[in-house]
Order: C-alpha cells, then structure tokens, then sequence
C-alpha cells in the first residue's frame, strides 16, 4: 500500500516534492490526473498533480473537493498538500476543500525552503533576500502576489481562522502546545516560521510524534523533512533508468518561462556546443489567425535543427515591447494568455516528438510540461533522481513513450546553469 500521497496545482511543484521521497529510495509516481488514482498500487509515493494553480478560487476549491472524495476509496496514511514556495495559486480555497472531508485535526502549513531561498520569519515570506511582496512574483504575468504576510494571505482565501507558531516556539520545541492552543482558539490552519532545514525537521519530528491527524501544507523543503520521518525500505535503485537509449539522439528542451531565473539559464545554455536555440512569437500564438502558421514554423525549424545533431532550446520572445503588447491582448488576462501560450508549446513538443527522435525532454514551467505531456497522451511518470536541489529527473512511465527521459524544473528555480546541468544529467544516465 502506498504511504504517502502528494496533492500538487502543477506539475512541475509535484515533481520536485516527490523527488524528496525517491531520492530516499522510494518508489515514486506521478500521476498527471486524478483519474489514474488505480495505479496507486504501484508505487510507495504516489504524487498527484491536480493542475489548479491557473484556475480561480471556486474552481480550484471544486476540484480539489473532488480529489478529497477519491481518499476515502483510496486512503493513505499520510497526505501531503504541496503549494508553491513563492504562494502562487490558490492555497486557503485548496486547503479548506481537504479539511472539509474531516479527515484531519488540523493543516499545518510551512511553505519555506531554506535551500532554494524561501524563508519565513513572524509569518513574512522572504524569497532570495526580499520580502515576497518585492521579489519578481509581485509581477508574476499569470499569478502575482503581493502579501508577504502568510496568515494574511491565507486568511482572505480561506474561510477558516489561521494560526501562527513563530521562529522562537518552534527553536524552543513548543510546537505541539502552541498546537493545542490554537485548536481551543478554533485555529484549524497552522501557519510556521522556518529560517533553516533544520527548523523544518523539528516541525515535522515534532508533529508526527503527536498522533494527531495532519494535513500537511508546504513545498519541497518540508517534504524533505517530512521524508526522514519514514522508515527508510528503499525499493528500487535510485537514479537508474529503465531503458537504455540504442543511440545518443539530441534532448528537446522547451523554455517557455518568463522567469529572470530561466532567461538566465538559457542564456547558459546557448552557449554550449551543438546547441541553438529556437524563439516562438508569443502574440503569433495567442492570434487565431496566425497560431497554426507559427506553429508549423517552428515545427519545420525545431526539426531542421535535430536533422543537424544539434539540440534544440524551443523560447519565447520576451521583449518589453512584446509583453506590453500581451498585457493587452483582446482583453485577455494574464492567465489566459499563459495558457493559450503554453497549449501551443506542448502541442509543437508532441509534433515535434512524433516527427523524430530526442534522447529527452527539458520543460520548465508547470504549466508548459503538463501541455506537453497532455499532447503527448502521457499520464504518469516515474521521479528517478534529481539534477540539483528542487530539480527532479524522471522518465515517462506509460504509453509508447514509456522510458523517455524527463526533467521538468520550475521557471524560477536553480542556478544559472541549471538547464546545462540537466543536459548533461541526462546525457550522463543514457
């Protein structure tokens, strides 16, 4: 039976929080829809990605109300809600769908992740120095957000009072009484400071040995934590693939993310030998008219490319002067757009794919590799290992392209030679 399950709203946030229990040894799937939940049997983690960080808040609280109906025919010993290090997405709608099952005492929510420059202190999220508010997610195109302070946040999207238990209760071990206090104040939602790793193994080691019933709130740093909890009976050998390339083909990578982070890293990318990259006209893909003519124009060249033994780095333009342009797009929002942009990208991947041969995949941005994968017809996909910290290594695990390699990172995390290491990752495992 599986021990764990993992409710991500994208794909690339549950990939990276199942690489957390794989890198221990345990088998990992990550299953692309609700839908699939039979194949639970198959793994000891079972990661689901519910896609409903670009839907609003009532849809998002439906569907995930949904996915609360399937842990009652399917339960789980332990349930893990995984939200986005940076407080994208719809957190207090998600959370009070999967209290409402009465299935837990209480949701403790700790979103830092010391490794990859998420902190919290006195309920403010600090992200790479700068307090949430400053940082580039404010003007995030599809998701800004602009509270830093978490109860707040949580609490103008839930309907729930929302506790906090700070730096110095946690550094004191008083976890599990400030608890109980907030459960008598009818605080069923537990906001926790986290500065260092080691903050968030105490949160965990305290509460698991606290018998209480816990619907477990954060990204990858609290699963990390949340990991070494487990009784360590490593089922597989990490790391390895389950098929062998015959011969060592180019790796697709798609880099649609506006991130600093990724332009970054594709700028690294580029200058690499026997790489080139590929640049799309977002307003020719959010343009009726001119979508499938830009399509075929990449396809024809993403193509031209491989013919060559060269791999291929598909981006957007990303102009002032374009982006000024999509912020007033026919009267679209900033989601809308994002996701007109990123079903074309995933159907150019899957064109591209059927045409030819790639040892495998790079996507960045949840949204672009779960388009893709939906192109591609691909529900499930097995966490192998990890790139670097937050960046994990899979392959596909169904279909006919079963054993294709994939690494899917969010935009904006890693260094700045990130995408270079994930290449060379997956040339390294082939």
């Amino acid at each position: 039976m599986s021990r764990l399950i993992i409710i991500a709203d994208d794909l690339t946030g549950a990939n990276d929080t199942g690489v957390q229990f794989s890198k221990k040894g345990f088998r990992t799937l990550s299953l692309l829809k609700a839908e699939r939940m039979e194949k639970q049997n198959e793994a000891d983690i079972v990661v689901m990605n519910a896609e409903t960080r670009s839907l609003n808040a009532e849809e998002a609280f439906r569907k995930i109300k949904k996915v609360s109906e399937y842990l009652t025919v399917y339960p789980f010993p332990h349930v893990y809600k995984k939200i986005d290090s940076t407080l994208r997405g719809n957190i207090g709608a998600e959370i009070d769908a999967l209290l409402d099952s009465n299935l837990f005492d209480v949701a403790i929510v700790l979103p830092a992740y010391p490794k990859n420059g998420r902190v919290t202190i006195g309920g403010y999220h600090i992200v790479n120095n700068c307090l949430l508010e400053d940082s580039e997610i404010a003007k995030d195109p599809k998701s800004p957000v602009a509270e830093s302070h978490i109860p707040t946040l949580i609490g103008s999207q839930s309907s729930r009072k929302i506790g906090h238990i700070d730096i110095n209760q946690i550094r004191k071990n008083q976890i599990v009484e400030q608890i109980e206090i907030s459960l008598q104040q009818n605080e069923q939602i537990i906001v926790c400071d986290g500065f260092l790793q080691s903050d968030l193994t105490t949160v965990t080691n305290s509460v698991v040995k606290s018998g209480l019933s816990v619907l477990w709130v954060g990204s990858a740093g609290l699963a990390e934590s949340f990991a070494g909890t487990f009784e360590q009976k490593p089922s597989y050998i990490q790391g390895k693939l389950n098929r062998k390339a015959k011969e060592i083909l180019p790796v697709l990578t798609i880099a649609g993310s506006v991130s600093a982070v990724t332009r970054g890293q594709i700028q690294s990318l580029a200058s690499q030998d026997r790489v080139q990259i590929v640049v799309a006209e977002p307003l020719n893909l959010v343009n009726n008219e001119l979508r499938e003519k830009e399509i075929k124009r990449i396809i024809v060249e993403i193509i031209d490319v491989l013919k060559k033994g060269y791999a291929p780095v598909l981006t957007t333009n990303d102009s002032e002067e374009t982006r000024q342009q999509l912020q007033k797009w026919n009267g679209k929002n900033g989601m809308e757009i994002g996701n007109m942009i990123a079903v074309s990208l995933g159907q150019i991947a899957a064109s591209v794919i059927a045409a030819y041969d790639v040892s495998g995949l790079i996507l960045t941005g949840g949204d672009i590799a779960y388009r893709t994968f939906e192109q591609l017809g691909v529900e499930s996909l097995r966490i192998v290992d990890e790139v670097e910290e937050g960046i994990p290594f899979c392959e596909i695990a169904d279909g006919i392209l079963k054993g294709l390699p994939v690494v899917t990172k969010a935009g904006a995390f890693g260094n700045p030679h990130s995408l270079v290491n994930a290449m060379n990752k997956m040339k390294d495992l082939l």
